[in-house]
This record gives C-alpha cells, sequence and structure tokens, in this order.
C-alpha cells in the first residue's frame, strides 16, 4: 500500500536521525517500466498523504513528496537510494486501517500474505513462507522488532500497537539478516524515546463486533540524558465466525528508556510484556456447498454436517465410525510473552560500534479446532498439563562506518533457543495421540557488507554471511491414548490371513481414562552449515533517479519432524528430519523522483530459484500413528515485475497506485507418502517403485511438478486516495478511500479444487477531522466494504478427500476512532 506526504520535502541523513526516530514512513512499492508509469500516472491512480512529523500540523502549501527514511539495511537512508525491494507501512497507514494483529496486514500489503494455523501466524512473500503450525519449524520469512529477531512469531499479536513503522523486506536477506530470512523480513520499529519532551498521545476505537481497542503512550524525560516512553494496548472483539471464534483479546505494555551521556554514546533499554487470550482463530469451511455461508465454522452443525457427508467411504474402506468431528465449545488460548533487550551505540571514531543483547520467554496453552481437536499443553496419560515454552538469548555486535565513498557493516550473531512441546491430536479413534519433545538451537553467524562509490554515480555491493545452525531434538515420544484405532489385523492373529480371517480394525480401549500405549521415541542432531552472499550495483543516471542490479543468497536451516524416520530398524529413535532451503534472488530495478518531487515512480523485475522448499504434509509413523510432518519440494521459481506510483498533482490531493506480476511454479515437486486417499491430491500419484508397503498399505509416489506454488496470487496490487479539505477554522477534513486486490491463488500443496481459492478486491473508507494543532482527530470508517470473504490459509483433513478447511480475514467492519495528542 503505497503512500505519500503532504509538506515541503525533507532529506534526512544519517548524522541527523537515528534508527529509533527515523521520520514517518510511507508504503513503497517498486514500478515495471517509466512508459507504463507514465499511463499510470495519466489515469491517476489514487494514494493517501503523510507528513514526516506527525507532532505537527499539515503544511498544505507544497504538495511534494517527502523522503522515505528507512533502516533496512542497519543505517538510515532514504528509500530512493536504497536498491532492497520493499515495503513500508507508516504508523498512519496501520492505523487507518485498524491493524491490531499480523493478520491483518494482508489487508494493506497484498504480496504479504498472513494466515493462522492452530494459533502460530504463517507469513507469505511471493510463495515463500512457512506452513507450520506447531514449534518443530522456523519461520522462511524473519520477523525482527527494533533489531531483535522473533524466536516464536505468535507474539506479534501483542506487538502491534506504537509502531513508527513496519518494512516487508522481499527476497533473501541472507547477509545482514541471516537466519532464517530466505524469503525476506518484516521488521516492526516502535517508538522511541524522545530527549527534552514531555508529551504523550492515546486513542480508542470502537466498532462493531464488539470491538475495542485502547492505546495509550508516554514520553518523559528524566534528565537531559535520559528519557523513558511507555506505552500500552488493550484489544477486545467478539468471533465473527458462525460460532463466535476469531475474537481477539490481547494486552501489551513496553517501556523503552533511552539515555544518551555523550553526542557518541547511546543506550537504549525496552522491555515488553503481552498476553493473548480468547476462544483463539477461527476456521472456516473454504470453498463449500453452494449456499453455505463463507464465515461457517468447521465446528458448527452446518460445518460438522458437511465435513462428516466427505469422510472416506470406499474400496472396502469406511473411516466414518473412526472420525468424530470436533466441538469447539472448549476452544481457548492462553500465551504469555516476556521480552528484555538493549542497543549500545557508540562512536568510536574509526566506526560506530552497535550491540544489541535480547531475551525472550514464551508459555502458551490453548485448544485449538483446525480440523481436529488440537490441545497445546495438554495433559494425557502420566503427563500433567505443561505449557509449551521457549527460552531464546540473542546477541548481534556490529562495527559499522559511512562515508561518502564507502559503507560498511562487519558483525556476529548468536542465537540460543530451548523450547519444550507438549500437544495431543484427536479427531476420533483414527487419530488420537499425544506428542512430546524438547528442542534446542544453536546458531552462530558472521557477516558483512559494503557498498564503494567508484565515481559520484557508481556504486558497487558487495556481502557475505557465514552461518552455523545446530538444531536437536531429545525426548521425543508418540503415545497413542485412550481409545484409539492402532491399524489392521487378522481376525485370528496366529493364522494367515483369508476369506475366512479378515483384517478387522486393531481398536486399543481401557476401562482407564489415563492409560496410553508408547507408538514410538525419537531423537536427533543435526548441524547446517551455509555462506550467504550479495553481489550489486547501483547508478545514479540523474539527480533523483537510481538505477540498480541485485543477486543474493538466502538460507532457513532444515530440521526434525516430531517422527520416528519411516522404515527405521527396531529399537531405533532416530526422528524423521527435513533439509535446509535455500533461494537465489536476481533482482533489476529503479527508483525516480520528477515534476518537481510531485511524481514517484519506482519500479523493478526479479526471478528467484528457490530450492528445496519445506512443506508439511500427512504422513503415518512406523507404528501407524498419523502425524503432519515437514518435507522438502525439490526445486521452483517465481519471476515478475513490480510498479508504484505515487503522485501529488494538485493542491490537498494524493494518489498511489501500485500492482504486482508474480509467476511462481513448482520445477520438480516429488514426494512419498504413506497415506493417499482417492481424491485427497490433484497431482499425478501411484505406487512408489519398487513397491514398498508401509503401514496402512502401498508407499505412494505424488508428483506435483509444474503446479502453482501456494500463497503466490499472479496478480496483486493496492490503490487508493486522500483529499484534505482545509477548513475555515483551521482544521482540516481528509476524505480517503483506498483498495487491495489479488487475483486467484492455491492455498495447499493438495493442488484440489476446493484449494484454490477466487480473487478478492478489499475496499475501505473513512473522513477524518484534525483540529488547527494537530492535538485532536476523530475518524469514522468502513472497512471491507463489500464483506469480501478473504482466505489466507488452508489445509485439507487426512480422512475427507476434497474438504479444505482455514481462516479467513474480518468480514465488513465499521465504527469510530478518537485520538489525542499533548
Amino acid at each position: 500500500m503505497a503512500g505519500a506526504a503532504i509538506g515541503t520535502k525533507q532529506t534526512f541523513q544519517a548524522s541527523d536521525i537515528g534508527e529509533e526516530n527515523v521520520g514517518k514512513s510511507i508504503t513503497s512499492k517498486a514500478s515495471l517500466t517509466t512508459i507504463a508509469i507514465a499511463l499510470l500516472a495519466c489515469t491517476g491512480t489514487p494514494a493517501f498523504a503523510e507528513r514526516a512529523d506527525d507532532q505537527a500540523p499539515v503544511d498544505q502549501g507544497d504538495q511534494k513528496i517527502e523522503e522515505i527514511v528507512v533502516t533496512a539495511q542497519h543505517r538510515t537512508e532514504s528509500l530512493q537510494k536504497s536498491s532492497v525491494d520493499l515495503d513500508v507501512l507508516s504508523s498512519r497507514d496501520l492505523d487507518r486501517a485498524g491493524i491490531s494483529s499480523p493478520d491483518d496486514l494482508t489487508r494493506i500489503a497484498p504480496t504479504l500474505t498472513i494466515g493462522t494455523a492452530a494459533v502460530s501466524p504463517q507469513i507469505y512473500v511471493r510463495g515463500v513462507g512457512d506452513f507450520a503450525a506447531t514449534q518443530v519449524n522456523n519461520p522462511a520469512i524473519a520477523v525482527n522488532v527494533d533489531g531483535v529477531y522473533v524466536a516464536r512469531t505468535a507474539s506479534l499479536s501483542t506487538q502491534m500497537y506504537d509502531l513508527e513503522r513496519v518494512e516487508v523486506l522481499k527476497g533473501p536477506q541472507g547477509t545482514l539478516y541471516g537466519r532464517n530470512a530466505s524469503g525476506g523480513a518484516v521488521n516492526l520499529i516502535t517508538r522511541g524515546p524522545r530527549l527534552g519532551v514531555f508529551e504523550g498521545d492515546a486513542s480508542v476505537e470502537i466498532g462493531n463486533l464488539n470491538a475495542l481497542n485502547l492505546t495509550a503512550a508516554i514520553n518523559i524525560p528524566i534528565s537531559s540524558d535520559l528519557a523513558v516512553r511507555i506505552a500500552g494496548n488493550h484489544v477486545r472483539r467478539d468471533g465473527y465466525t458462525s460460532v463466535g471464534r476469531g475474537d481477539a483479546q490481547t494486552d501489551g505494555a513496553r517501556v523503552r528508556v533511552l539515555w544518551e551521556p555523550s553526542s557518541s554514546v547511546s543506550l537504549t533499554v525496552n522491555g515488553s510484556y503481552g498476553h493473548v487470550g480468547g476462544r483463539g482463530p477461527g476456521s472456516v469451511i473454504i470453498n463449500g456447498p453452494q449456499g453455505l455461508d463463507p464465515y461457517t465454522d468447521n465446528t458448527s452443525p452446518a460445518g460438522i454436517a458437511y465435513v462428516d457427508s466427505k469422510v472416506y467411504v470406499g474400496s472396502g474402506v469406511d473411516l466414518r465410525p473412526l472420525v468424530t468431528s470436533p466441538n469447539s465449545d472448549d476452544a481457548f488460548t492462553d500465551m504469555t510473552f516476556w521480552t528484555a533487550s538493549a542497543k549500545l551505540v557508540a562512536n568510536l571514531g574509526f566506526a560506530d560500534l552497535t550491540i544489541i543483547p535480547s531475551y525472550q520467554n514464551m508459555s502458551a496453552s490453548s485448544f485449538a479446532y483446525p480440523f481436529l481437536k488440537v490441545g497445546f499443553g495438554a495433559g494425557f496419560g502420566s503427563f500433567p498439563a505443561k505449557p509449551e515454552t521457549s527460552d531464546a538469548y540473542t546477541l548481534e555486535v556490529r562495527l559499522s562506518r559511512d562515508t561518502d565513498h564507502l559503507k560498511w557493516v562487519v558483525g556476529g550473531y548468536f542465537y540460543d533457543e530451548t523450547q519444550h512441546l507438549q500437544y495431543t491430536a484427536n479427531a476420533g479413534l483414527l487419530q488420537n495421540t499425544g506428542r512430546l519433545a524438547n528442542f534446542a538451537t544453536r546458531a552462530y553467524a558472521v557477516f558483512g557488507q559494503t557498498t564503494v562509490s567508484l565515481t559520484d554515480t557508481l556504486r558497487l555491493i558487495g556481502g557475505l554471511r557465514y552461518t552455523t545452525d545446530r538444531r536437536e531434538m531429545t525426548d521425543g515420544a508418540t503415545y497413542f491414548l485412550n481409545p484409539s484405532y492402532l491399524g489392521l489385523i487378522p481376525l485370528d492373529p496366529t493364522q494367515p490371513v483369508g476369506p475366512t480371517n479378515p483384517l478387522v480394525p486393531n481398536i486399543f480401549a481401557s476401562p482407564d481414562p489415563n492409560a496410553t500405549i508408547l507408538a514410538e521415541t525419537y531423537s536427533g542432531k543435526k548441524t547446517f552449515n551455509n555462506t550467504s552472499w550479495k553481489v550489486g550495483v547501483e547508478f545514479d543516471a540523474a539527480p533523483e533517479v537510481m538505477l540498480f542490479a541485485t543477486a543474493s543468497s538466502g538460507f532457513k536451516a532444515g530440521g526434525f519432524n516430531t517422527q520416528q524416520k519411516l522404515g527405521a530398524p527396531a529399537g531405533s529413535d532416530e526422528a524423521s528430519y527435513f533439509e535446509p532451503e535455500k533461494l537465489y534472488s536476481y533482482d533489476f530495478g529503479f527508483r525516480s523522483r520528477m515534476f518537481g518531487d510531485h511524481l514517484q515512480v519506482n519500479g523493478g523485475i526479479y526471478y528467484w530459484n528457490y530450492k528445496n522448499q519445506q512443506f508439511n504434509l500427512f504422513a503415518i509413523g512406523n507404528r501407524g500413528n498419523l502425524s503432519v510432518i515437514f518435507a522438502n519440494a525439490q526445486k521452483s521459481r517465481m519471476y515478475g515485475a513490480y510498479i508504484d506510483v505515487e503522485a501529488h498533482p494538485w493542491r490537498n490531493g494524493a494518489f498511489n497506485f501500485s500492482v504486482e506480476y508474480d509467476n511462481a511454479k513448482y520445477l520438480q515437486f516429488t514426494y512419498q507418502t504413506a497415506q493417499l486417499l482417492p481424491g485427497a491430491t490433484g497431482c499425478v500419484a501411484a505406487p512408489a517403485q519398487p513397491v514398498v508397503i508401509g503401514p496402512s498399505g502401498p508407499i505412494m509416489a505424488v508428483d506435483c511438478t509444474g503446479k502453482p506454488v501456494p500463497r503466490a496470487p499472479r496478480w496483486a496490487g493496492a490503490a487508493g486516495y486522500t483529499h484534505t479539505l482545509d477548513l475555515a477554522t483551521g482544521g482540516s477534513v481528509a476524505l480517503h478511500g483506498d483498495m487491495t486486490f489479488a487475483s486467484a491463488r492455491e492455498l495447499t500443496t493438495d493442488f484440489i479444487a476446493a484449494s484454490r481459492v477466487g480473487g478478492y478486491a478489499l475496499f475501505n473508507a473513512n473522513v477524518s477531522y484534525t483540529s488547527p494543532d494537530g492535538h485532536f482527530s476523530l475518524m469514522a470508517f468502513v472497512r471491507n466494504i463489500t464483506d469480501q470473504a478473504l482466505y489466507n490459509d488452508g489445509a485439507e483433513p487426512n480422512y475427507a478427500p476434497g474438504v479444505v478447511i482455514g481462516s479467513i480475514g474480518l468480514p465488513r467492519t465499521y465504527g469510530a476512532r478518537l485520538s489525542v495528542k499533548f
């Protein structure tokens, strides 16, 4: 979503402003060709305006586009001088769109797709992301808050307030961000303390669905060199699926302390708390029968009836007695997050030293119902309930220096995380299991990147990062719970199978409700090493026109599944594992300003080569236990182009238009699975050769080569317009409308009819009044005006081929927002 500022042009230099207090930024995407841009500019696509200093009233006298300041490369720079492909969402973008959770970002950044599986956000950029619903995997899109890598992205719902901006970096960020940034990064930059200024702000937003969003912050100058900023957020909203799931209950608090004892030293210390409650995310039937409301929860009577009608029956197999559809009456979420971090910046003369240590803690319990009952932290058998936990420590140390002819940064990174996983999964007799495992991750990296000016207009970029990532799983175990289906056995186990001795279900049942059977144990340790790189060139073709070309690589470590390796010998506890993934990106683009800074056009094309993409599938273990595991899709590629036009053609009016084309396809995608019911895949499937008999029949070989990469719409974009009316009293009224759109896309790697959803267009509008001094504003809004269903993710139940269940975005919402500043 692009935006632009009304006011005089302002240029920020690195010496003027730090990473903690950069100017207000706006959304930006790049553009295709100057011809297309000129045509689009003539058609006048709308945009909305943002000023660099939202503490002061807007000067409407000059309609120039402001500089957009970013810190994506660990230095403060104008977006127009950066060759990084990124979108920037300003604080006003976020407030205007009512962003209170990570999923909401999809509504204003259509190339960013975020869904929720169980309680974990699934973040995608151009089809690169993560299907994970548990702690087994890590995201391919790194998320950082104030420069700190977020260990568990479930915490993001408690961080979406008092933000200065959000940066969405597209493509591998392996050199500077390193760990698990194979597809990009999302940077949340919160507002920092300001020395010598006593100020504060507060807002309250109310709306339908009994929505309430309270945010308040205060900046207190303790002394001339010490300041504190305290912020808090309280969000409540009723659920919007047919049974009331999808509600919001989040609370967050943040304290930031800035100490600047001299002009060459600054220390920022941060602490935050967050809690997520409520009934948790809702899931609905996707592409259900005609007449079924899109917000029909899969646990509602209508949803259960539809899924039950699709439970597999055929070829002498009837799964209906083995399946129990979930009832979400006891759905709940209880997650708590604590973080502490610091940032020390010291000018050593020859370079700036930056040190960022952090600690993060998560404790999470929940009952979620994607298509079965998943109890995270739930007790079973002799194991009492115990929340899933994560404790992570990080440390980054950097040396950097910026001059007119040389910009460089070198550094080291350390990451250490321990996790406890415990959950139950119940879909009736067919799947009733409990799992335990402990994970430990330790990663080290050294990195460096430099930009060398060969002339005043030509610059070369080069960077390297070496990473070693050690993953270990211990004490892994899967238990069959009472009662469970253990597969088929001969009616008389002492006699061969035949007409008079058929196979019959083996049902584990015990009068002891806590009885369990140990299915298997598993453990493993692996180290993944990688060298990521970046090269590039930037050329200033004119004072406000830059051309660039970059090539880079990204890396995401492999890991372990909570399942024993298929075919492991008796007595072995070797865990199933998946390989690292790598992405190679080649980008060409330009950034430009023209007509006296009244028109901005940025553009580019790209080609991505993706190897060993991690995806998930259902698998049956050596004892017939069913689980979701990760595997690798061998090769895929993405190529496309993107365009962004911003125009301020007349007084008090601002336009934007952005569009992206993405062609994403698997070049080689084959895998084997121990269970594949008829109709469960749209790919080519046949018994593996040579024939291997697994615990539930022949192992099937599946070939999805040539299929589109999921969650990568071919077209996506945004448009908007803001017009400001000056009032005789000195205040102003702003009229704003915008829309985002995306074309049809696949949600899963099943490639069945139900997993492909159509395109969407979301329309939003608001009108706001701002007082003459800028200290008071009132906004009325309508979001998703046409009540468009927006599906973000999906999964196919293993027992009901052809059914897809997933999350859905908010329906039409409306309300008002009151904001005050002092």
